[in-house]
Protein backbone atom coordinates (compact mmCIF):
# COMPACT_ATOMS: atom_id res chain seq x y z
CA UNK A 1 0.00 0.00 0.00
CA UNK A 2 1.43 3.47 -0.86
CA UNK A 3 4.63 2.03 -1.47
CA UNK A 4 3.64 -1.56 -0.07
CA UNK A 5 2.03 -2.29 -3.13
CA UNK A 6 0.54 -1.16 -5.97
CA UNK A 7 -0.78 -3.68 -7.52
CA UNK A 8 -2.07 -6.29 -4.68
CA UNK A 9 -5.19 -8.43 -6.20
CA UNK A 10 -6.43 -9.88 -2.64
CA UNK A 11 -5.74 -9.98 0.85
CA UNK A 12 -7.19 -12.76 3.48
CA UNK A 13 -8.72 -11.29 6.95
CA UNK A 14 -8.27 -12.21 10.23
CA UNK A 15 -8.98 -10.60 13.14
CA UNK A 16 -9.03 -10.73 16.57
CA UNK A 17 -10.50 -9.38 19.73
CA UNK A 18 -9.19 -8.84 22.80
CA UNK A 19 -8.26 -5.75 24.44
CA UNK A 20 -5.07 -6.35 25.82
CA UNK A 21 -4.03 -8.99 23.39
CA UNK A 22 -5.61 -9.03 20.06
CA UNK A 23 -4.69 -11.01 17.08
CA UNK A 24 -5.42 -10.93 13.09
CA UNK A 25 -4.29 -14.03 11.06
CA UNK A 26 -4.70 -14.38 7.61
CA UNK A 27 -3.46 -17.41 5.00
CA UNK A 28 -4.10 -18.76 1.20
CA UNK A 29 -6.49 -21.14 1.98
CA UNK A 30 -7.95 -19.99 5.56
CA UNK A 31 -10.20 -17.54 7.18
CA UNK A 32 -10.26 -17.06 10.70
CA UNK A 33 -13.71 -18.85 11.31
CA UNK A 34 -15.41 -20.53 8.91
CA UNK A 35 -19.17 -21.74 7.50
CA UNK A 36 -21.46 -24.23 8.76
CA UNK A 37 -24.90 -22.58 7.60
CA UNK A 38 -26.40 -22.69 4.15
CA UNK A 39 -26.64 -19.24 2.23
CA UNK A 40 -26.03 -17.76 -0.48
CA UNK A 41 -27.05 -14.24 0.52
CA UNK A 42 -24.86 -12.51 3.33
CA UNK A 43 -26.82 -9.43 4.70
CA UNK A 44 -30.00 -8.89 6.65
CA UNK A 45 -32.18 -5.53 7.19
CA UNK A 46 -32.39 -4.69 10.70
CA UNK A 47 -36.13 -6.10 10.19
CA UNK A 48 -34.76 -9.97 9.60
CA UNK A 49 -32.43 -9.54 12.13
CA UNK A 50 -32.58 -11.33 15.37
CA UNK A 51 -30.62 -10.59 18.83
CA UNK A 52 -28.87 -13.64 20.57
CA UNK A 53 -26.83 -14.03 24.07
CA UNK A 54 -24.06 -11.69 24.40
CA UNK A 55 -20.40 -13.10 23.44
CA UNK A 56 -17.65 -13.56 25.43
CA UNK A 57 -16.10 -10.02 26.66
CA UNK A 58 -12.76 -11.17 24.90
CA UNK A 59 -11.40 -13.52 22.70
CA UNK A 60 -11.99 -13.57 18.79
CA UNK A 61 -14.52 -13.43 16.50
CA UNK A 62 -14.02 -15.06 12.91
CA UNK A 63 -16.35 -15.08 9.83
CA UNK A 64 -15.80 -16.68 6.18
CA UNK A 65 -17.63 -18.73 3.71
CA UNK A 66 -17.49 -22.26 2.93
CA UNK A 67 -15.06 -22.53 0.13
CA UNK A 68 -18.39 -23.51 -2.45
CA UNK A 69 -19.32 -20.26 -1.10
CA UNK A 70 -22.54 -22.05 -0.34
CA UNK A 71 -22.17 -21.46 3.33
CA UNK A 72 -21.66 -18.31 5.99
CA UNK A 73 -21.01 -17.98 9.94
CA UNK A 74 -19.58 -16.25 12.68
CA UNK A 75 -18.20 -17.96 15.52
CA UNK A 76 -17.27 -16.71 18.64
CA UNK A 77 -17.04 -17.98 22.86
CA UNK A 78 -20.60 -17.66 24.52
CA UNK A 79 -22.41 -18.55 27.63
CA UNK A 80 -21.00 -21.06 29.69
CA UNK A 81 -17.93 -20.38 27.57
CA UNK A 82 -19.29 -22.93 24.77
CA UNK A 83 -18.84 -22.37 21.20
CA UNK A 84 -21.54 -20.41 19.77
CA UNK A 85 -22.30 -19.68 15.49
CA UNK A 86 -24.63 -17.21 14.02
CA UNK A 87 -26.03 -19.25 10.57
CA UNK A 88 -27.09 -17.73 7.96
CA UNK A 89 -29.75 -19.33 5.85
CA UNK A 90 -32.90 -19.06 4.27
CA UNK A 91 -31.96 -14.82 4.39
CA UNK A 92 -32.25 -14.98 8.29
CA UNK A 93 -29.38 -15.17 10.87
CA UNK A 94 -30.22 -18.08 13.65
CA UNK A 95 -28.22 -18.66 16.94
CA UNK A 96 -26.71 -21.30 19.29
CA UNK A 97 -24.01 -23.50 20.30
CA UNK A 98 -22.01 -25.30 18.52
CA UNK A 99 -23.01 -28.23 20.87
CA UNK A 100 -21.95 -29.03 24.62
CA UNK A 101 -18.33 -29.48 24.26
CA UNK A 102 -14.96 -28.79 26.64
CA UNK A 103 -15.70 -25.41 27.80
CA UNK A 104 -13.45 -22.53 26.47
CA UNK A 105 -10.44 -20.91 28.40
CA UNK A 106 -12.18 -17.48 29.86
CA UNK A 107 -11.34 -15.54 26.46
CA UNK A 108 -10.17 -18.09 24.36
CA UNK A 109 -9.68 -17.33 20.37
CA UNK A 110 -11.56 -18.93 17.75
CA UNK A 111 -9.68 -19.84 14.76
CA UNK A 112 -11.60 -22.27 12.26
CA UNK A 113 -10.77 -23.59 8.95
CA UNK A 114 -12.31 -25.41 6.13
CA UNK A 115 -10.41 -28.24 4.38
CA UNK A 116 -9.55 -26.84 0.75
CA UNK A 117 -12.11 -29.17 -1.01
CA UNK A 118 -14.94 -28.19 1.60
CA UNK A 119 -14.98 -31.75 3.36
CA UNK A 120 -14.36 -31.05 6.42
CA UNK A 121 -14.29 -28.05 9.25
CA UNK A 122 -12.19 -27.92 12.59
CA UNK A 123 -13.13 -24.73 14.70
CA UNK A 124 -10.33 -24.60 17.07
CA UNK A 125 -9.87 -23.06 20.48
CA UNK A 126 -8.21 -23.49 23.95
CA UNK A 127 -10.34 -25.59 26.55
CA UNK A 128 -10.19 -24.60 30.26
CA UNK A 129 -7.19 -26.98 30.76
CA UNK A 130 -5.42 -24.97 28.12
CA UNK A 131 -5.23 -27.70 25.57
CA UNK A 132 -5.67 -27.07 22.17
CA UNK A 133 -9.67 -28.38 21.31
CA UNK A 134 -11.33 -28.65 17.67
CA UNK A 135 -15.40 -29.04 16.98
CA UNK A 136 -14.81 -31.23 13.83
CA UNK A 137 -17.88 -30.99 11.16
CA UNK A 138 -17.35 -33.89 8.13
CA UNK A 139 -19.42 -36.43 6.70
CA UNK A 140 -22.13 -34.60 8.33
CA UNK A 141 -21.62 -35.02 12.17
CA UNK A 142 -20.02 -32.49 14.98
CA UNK A 143 -17.56 -34.44 17.34
CA UNK A 144 -15.54 -32.23 20.17
CA UNK A 145 -12.53 -33.31 21.65
CA UNK A 146 -8.82 -32.28 22.30
CA UNK A 147 -6.34 -32.59 19.83
CA UNK A 148 -3.57 -34.65 22.33
CA UNK A 149 -1.97 -34.01 25.22
CA UNK A 150 0.46 -31.26 24.09
CA UNK A 151 2.48 -27.91 25.33
CA UNK A 152 -0.54 -25.68 27.12
CA UNK A 153 -1.36 -22.63 25.81
CA UNK A 154 -0.52 -19.44 27.55
CA UNK A 155 -3.27 -18.06 28.94
CA UNK A 156 -4.19 -15.30 26.41
CA UNK A 157 -2.19 -16.69 23.49
CA UNK A 158 -3.33 -16.14 19.91
CA UNK A 159 -4.67 -18.84 17.72
CA UNK A 160 -4.46 -19.45 13.90
CA UNK A 161 -5.05 -22.44 11.93
CA UNK A 162 -3.74 -22.90 8.22
CA UNK A 163 -4.44 -25.65 5.25
CA UNK A 164 -1.64 -25.60 2.46
CA UNK A 165 -3.32 -24.91 -1.00
CA UNK A 166 -2.69 -28.86 -2.01
CA UNK A 167 -4.59 -30.06 1.12
CA UNK A 168 -1.32 -31.81 2.79
CA UNK A 169 -0.48 -29.98 5.57
CA UNK A 170 -3.19 -28.41 8.24
CA UNK A 171 -1.35 -26.93 10.98
CA UNK A 172 -2.80 -25.01 14.53
CA UNK A 173 -0.29 -22.39 15.79
CA UNK A 174 -0.30 -20.86 19.50
CA UNK A 175 1.84 -19.38 22.12
CA UNK A 176 3.22 -22.28 24.73
CA UNK A 177 2.62 -21.66 28.35
CA UNK A 178 7.25 -21.06 28.51
CA UNK A 179 6.77 -18.18 25.79
CA UNK A 180 7.56 -20.24 22.22
CA UNK A 181 5.68 -20.80 19.65
CA UNK A 182 4.14 -24.22 19.03
CA UNK A 183 3.00 -25.94 16.53
CA UNK A 184 0.04 -28.66 16.27
CA UNK A 185 0.19 -30.02 12.65
CA UNK A 186 -0.81 -32.99 10.58
CA UNK A 187 -0.45 -34.23 6.95
CA UNK A 188 -3.21 -35.72 4.77
CA UNK A 189 -5.55 -34.92 7.66
CA UNK A 190 -3.70 -37.75 10.03
CA UNK A 191 -3.19 -37.85 13.36
CA UNK A 192 -1.97 -34.74 15.25
CA UNK A 193 1.49 -34.26 16.43
CA UNK A 194 2.72 -31.47 18.72
CA UNK A 195 6.35 -29.59 18.86
CA UNK A 196 8.24 -26.52 19.58
CA UNK A 197 9.03 -23.99 16.65
CA UNK A 198 11.65 -22.52 18.51
CA UNK A 199 13.19 -18.97 18.11
CA UNK A 200 12.56 -15.51 19.84
CA UNK A 201 10.41 -15.71 22.94
CA UNK A 202 6.83 -14.22 21.75
CA UNK A 203 5.48 -11.10 23.57
CA UNK A 204 2.71 -12.13 26.01
CA UNK A 205 -0.12 -11.92 24.97
CA UNK A 206 0.94 -11.86 20.97
CA UNK A 207 -0.82 -12.09 17.91
CA UNK A 208 0.18 -15.02 15.66
CA UNK A 209 -0.70 -15.18 12.20
CA UNK A 210 0.04 -17.43 9.21
CA UNK A 211 0.42 -17.44 5.59
CA UNK A 212 1.39 -19.67 2.19
CA UNK A 213 2.87 -18.06 -0.83
CA UNK A 214 0.26 -18.71 -3.60
CA UNK A 215 2.75 -21.97 -5.10
CA UNK A 216 2.73 -23.54 -1.52
CA UNK A 217 6.17 -23.37 -1.28
CA UNK A 218 6.39 -21.08 1.11
CA UNK A 219 4.98 -20.29 4.46
CA UNK A 220 5.39 -17.84 6.86
CA UNK A 221 4.14 -17.80 10.47
CA UNK A 222 4.44 -13.83 12.07
CA UNK A 223 4.22 -12.89 15.63
CA UNK A 224 5.54 -9.87 18.07
CA UNK A 225 8.79 -11.15 19.45
CA UNK A 226 9.38 -9.94 23.35
CA UNK A 227 11.33 -6.89 22.36
CA UNK A 228 8.49 -5.61 20.69
CA UNK A 229 10.17 -6.63 16.56
CA UNK A 230 7.75 -8.22 14.47
CA UNK A 231 9.44 -12.10 13.88
CA UNK A 232 8.82 -14.87 11.43
CA UNK A 233 9.57 -18.30 11.17
CA UNK A 234 9.51 -19.35 7.72
CA UNK A 235 9.01 -22.90 6.35
CA UNK A 236 10.33 -23.64 3.56
CA UNK A 237 11.39 -27.64 1.96
CA UNK A 238 10.27 -29.40 4.77
CA UNK A 239 12.76 -26.67 6.94
CA UNK A 240 11.79 -23.81 10.20
CA UNK A 241 14.08 -20.71 10.21
CA UNK A 242 13.31 -18.00 12.67
CA UNK A 243 14.71 -14.57 13.01
CA UNK A 244 13.56 -10.29 12.84
CA UNK A 245 11.83 -8.76 9.68
CA UNK A 246 14.04 -6.49 10.95
CA UNK A 247 14.13 -2.78 13.23
CA UNK A 248 11.43 -1.38 12.42
CA UNK A 249 9.06 0.53 14.35
CA UNK A 250 7.96 -1.53 17.16
CA UNK A 251 4.40 -2.82 18.14
CA UNK A 252 1.98 -1.82 20.29
CA UNK A 253 1.73 -4.10 23.20
CA UNK A 254 -1.58 -6.45 21.89
CA UNK A 255 -1.65 -5.38 18.66
CA UNK A 256 -3.62 -6.98 16.05
CA UNK A 257 -1.55 -8.82 13.37
CA UNK A 258 -2.68 -9.95 10.07
CA UNK A 259 -0.29 -11.18 6.74
CA UNK A 260 -1.53 -11.28 2.93
CA UNK A 261 0.09 -12.71 0.13
CA UNK A 262 -1.40 -11.45 -3.32
CA UNK A 263 -2.29 -14.44 -5.31
CA UNK A 264 0.68 -13.39 -8.01
CA UNK A 265 2.87 -13.81 -5.23
CA UNK A 266 4.35 -10.56 -5.86
CA UNK A 267 3.42 -9.03 -2.48
CA UNK A 268 3.50 -10.00 0.68
CA UNK A 269 2.08 -7.64 4.04
CA UNK A 270 2.36 -7.72 7.14
CA UNK A 271 0.05 -5.21 9.18
CA UNK A 272 -0.29 -4.34 12.86
CA UNK A 273 -0.74 -1.10 15.16
CA UNK A 274 3.01 0.90 15.90
CA UNK A 275 3.70 2.42 19.49
CA UNK A 276 3.69 5.45 17.21
CA UNK A 277 -0.08 5.08 17.11
CA UNK A 278 -0.78 4.41 13.49
CA UNK A 279 -1.39 1.09 11.38
CA UNK A 280 2.42 -0.01 9.70
CA UNK A 281 2.93 -2.67 7.68
CA UNK A 282 6.20 -5.10 6.71
CA UNK A 283 6.10 -5.38 2.87
CA UNK A 284 8.40 -6.91 0.40
CA UNK A 285 7.84 -7.51 -3.10
CA UNK A 286 9.34 -11.17 -5.19
CA UNK A 287 10.43 -12.28 -2.49
CA UNK A 288 13.15 -9.88 -1.64
CA UNK A 289 14.33 -7.78 1.51
CA UNK A 290 11.51 -6.66 4.34
CA UNK A 291 10.94 -3.10 4.22
CA UNK A 292 8.85 -1.07 7.11
CA UNK A 293 6.64 1.84 7.11
CA UNK A 294 2.97 3.54 7.96
CA UNK A 295 0.36 1.79 5.70
CA UNK A 296 -0.11 5.52 4.58
CA UNK A 297 1.45 9.15 5.40
CA UNK A 298 -1.97 10.98 5.00
CA UNK A 299 -4.13 11.58 8.29
CA UNK A 300 -6.76 9.66 9.02
CA UNK A 301 -9.12 8.61 12.42
CA UNK A 302 -6.38 6.95 14.66
CA UNK A 303 -6.92 3.45 15.78
CA UNK A 304 -8.47 2.69 18.90
CA UNK A 305 -6.28 1.27 21.56
CA UNK A 306 -5.82 -2.56 21.07
CA UNK A 307 -8.30 -2.72 17.79
CA UNK A 308 -8.89 -5.75 15.21
CA UNK A 309 -8.11 -5.39 11.59
CA UNK A 310 -8.93 -6.73 8.88
CA UNK A 311 -7.07 -6.55 5.26
CA UNK A 312 -9.09 -7.35 1.90
CA UNK A 313 -8.97 -7.28 -1.62
CA UNK A 314 -12.62 -6.43 -3.04
CA UNK A 315 -13.32 -9.46 -5.87
CA UNK A 316 -12.60 -6.60 -8.49
CA UNK A 317 -9.20 -6.75 -7.34
CA UNK A 318 -8.77 -3.15 -8.14
CA UNK A 319 -9.93 -1.66 -4.53
CA UNK A 320 -8.53 -3.07 -0.97
CA UNK A 321 -9.76 -2.31 2.40
CA UNK A 322 -7.68 -1.65 5.66
CA UNK A 323 -10.63 -2.06 8.25
CA UNK A 324 -10.39 -0.95 12.03
CA UNK A 325 -11.83 0.45 15.13
CA UNK A 326 -11.76 4.01 15.55
CA UNK A 327 -10.58 6.15 18.70
CA UNK A 328 -14.26 6.84 18.58
CA UNK A 329 -16.08 3.61 18.21
CA UNK A 330 -16.79 3.66 14.88
CA UNK A 331 -15.79 1.03 11.98
CA UNK A 332 -13.27 2.51 9.55
CA UNK A 333 -11.42 1.93 6.47
CA UNK A 334 -8.43 2.81 4.82
CA UNK A 335 -9.57 2.50 0.90
CA UNK A 336 -6.80 2.03 -1.34
CA UNK A 337 -7.93 2.43 -5.21
CA UNK A 338 -5.90 3.56 -8.35
CA UNK A 339 -2.84 4.38 -6.82
CA UNK A 340 -4.33 6.20 -4.20
CA UNK A 341 -5.71 6.68 -0.22
CA UNK A 342 -9.08 7.05 1.49
CA UNK A 343 -9.79 7.00 5.08
CA UNK A 344 -13.00 6.13 5.00
CA UNK A 345 -16.20 5.84 7.96
CA UNK A 346 -18.41 3.08 7.25
CA UNK A 347 -21.37 4.95 8.67
CA UNK A 348 -22.47 5.92 12.28
CA UNK A 349 -23.85 2.59 13.52
CA UNK A 350 -24.06 0.69 17.11
CA UNK A 351 -20.02 1.39 18.36
CA UNK A 352 -17.90 -1.05 19.01
CA UNK A 353 -17.03 -3.00 22.11
CA UNK A 354 -13.38 -1.93 22.65
CA UNK A 355 -10.81 -4.50 21.15
CA UNK A 356 -13.25 -6.24 18.98
CA UNK A 357 -12.74 -7.68 15.75
CA UNK A 358 -13.22 -6.71 12.69
CA UNK A 359 -13.55 -9.83 10.15
CA UNK A 360 -14.45 -8.80 6.41
CA UNK A 361 -15.91 -11.21 4.24
CA UNK A 362 -17.17 -10.97 0.71
CA UNK A 363 -19.46 -13.32 -1.51
CA UNK A 364 -17.82 -15.18 -4.02
CA UNK A 365 -20.16 -13.97 -6.44
CA UNK A 366 -18.59 -10.00 -5.36
CA UNK A 367 -21.65 -8.27 -4.76
CA UNK A 368 -21.82 -8.15 -1.27
CA UNK A 369 -19.10 -7.67 1.91
CA UNK A 370 -20.18 -8.68 5.27
CA UNK A 371 -18.09 -6.88 8.84
CA UNK A 372 -18.42 -8.12 11.86
CA UNK A 373 -18.08 -7.35 14.88
CA UNK A 374 -19.32 -7.03 18.91
CA UNK A 375 -21.47 -4.35 19.92
CA UNK A 376 -20.68 -1.73 22.99
CA UNK A 377 -23.67 -3.79 24.16
CA UNK A 378 -21.95 -7.53 23.68
CA UNK A 379 -24.15 -8.77 20.65
CA UNK A 380 -22.95 -9.04 17.25
CA UNK A 381 -23.34 -6.36 14.96
CA UNK A 382 -22.60 -6.40 10.46
CA UNK A 383 -21.92 -3.52 8.30
CA UNK A 384 -23.02 -5.22 4.79
CA UNK A 385 -22.51 -3.34 1.65
CA UNK A 386 -21.24 -3.34 -1.73
CA UNK A 387 -17.72 -1.45 -0.88
CA UNK A 388 -18.42 1.46 -1.09
CA UNK A 389 -21.55 1.84 0.75
CA UNK A 390 -22.56 0.21 3.64
CA UNK A 391 -25.44 -0.47 5.79
CA UNK A 392 -25.58 -1.00 9.99
CA UNK A 393 -27.25 -3.89 11.77
CA UNK A 394 -27.24 -6.86 14.62
CA UNK A 395 -27.21 -9.94 13.77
Amino acid sequence: MSKLRQDHTTMFTKSRTRLWRLAAYGGTVVATAVAVAASTQAGVTAAQASVGPPSDESGNISASFHPAGAKEDVFYVGPHRQIYRWQHRNGHWFNGPIGAGEPAEPGSDVAAVWSPDGSSLNVFYVGANLQIYTWLYQNGTITNGPLGNGEPAEPGTGLTAIWSANQVFENVFYVGANGQIYNWSRVHAGAFTNGSLGGETAEPGTSVTAVWSPDGNTMNLFYVGANGQIYTTQYVHGTFTNGPLGNGVAAEPGTSLTAAYSPNQVFEDVFYVGTSGQIDAWFRINGGAWGNGPISTSPGEPPETGTGLSAVWQPNGTTANINYIGANGQIYTWQYHAGGYANIKLGTGEPAQQGSGVPLVWQPNGLQANLFYKGANGHMYNWYGNGTTFTNAPL
